[in-house]
């Protein structure tokens, strides 16, 4: 099985994050590839991040949030009991 075949299942079995660091190791350099055991936590590290990152977005989008707000937006008066040091 070539390293192409192997990209083409992994995306057909939804293992996109580890088709994409697949795909990222094999394009380096034979000496500078990381050993088998590296290259599998790497592809499974991958693969969660991947995971987590698509149901984030899923929910970000089902949530119909009015605002686009983030944490640097948050304007805190003088009674607030933190500074917006300690938020950020």
């Amino acid at each position: 099985m070539n390293l192409q075949e192997t990209i083409i299942q992994l995306n057909e079995l939804k293992l996109r994050g580890m088709s994409s660091s697949f795909e990222a190791m094999t394009s380096l350099p034979v000496q500078n590839r990381p050993s088998l055991e590296v290259a599998i936590s790497k592809m499974v590290d991958a693969e969660v991040q991947d995971r987590r990152d698509r149901k984030t977005a899923m929910y970000l989008k089902i949530s119909k949030l009015r605002y686009t707000a983030l944490l640097e937006d948050v304007i805190l008066g003088e009674v607030a009991v933190c500074s917006t040091d300690d938020i950020l």
